[in-house]
């Protein structure tokens, strides 16, 4: 996301209405999925070390991610922009946003 302190008003208010919806996607997801989303996108922590935090395997942690980003997106994509959300890690190229299978089961 852009330093809001090189932004004109407009673009500052778009950024915290940006920040808010992103937030309460992330707030809604399950449990499992939650943290996981938390800890890679959010802190930046790689596989490794979320499934030591987590105390499950790096698979495991690869599952749930990719099932977070794409209810992520799900969610995101009734409520922004469609070029908001395909910048959001792990969104498809190409252009088409929809990706088959995208259902929403948590490992």
């Amino acid at each position: 996301l852009p330093d809001e302190g090189t932004q004109g008003p407009a673009e500052a208010l778009e950024q915290q209405e940006l920040q808010r919806e992103v937030w309460q996607a992330v707030g809604e997801l399950s449990d499992k999925l939650r943290p996981v989303v938390v800890l890679a996108d959010l802190q930046g922590l790689s596989y490794g070390e979320i499934a030591k935090i987590l105390g499950c395997p790096v698979g495991t942690v690869k599952s749930r991610l990719f099932n977070a980003r794409s209810q992520l997106r799900e969610k995101l994509r009734e409520r922004l922009p469609l070029e908001t959300v395909r910048t959001w890690p792990g969104a498809p190229s190409g252009p088409s946003p929809e990706v088959a299978g995208m259902g929403g089961s948590a490992v």
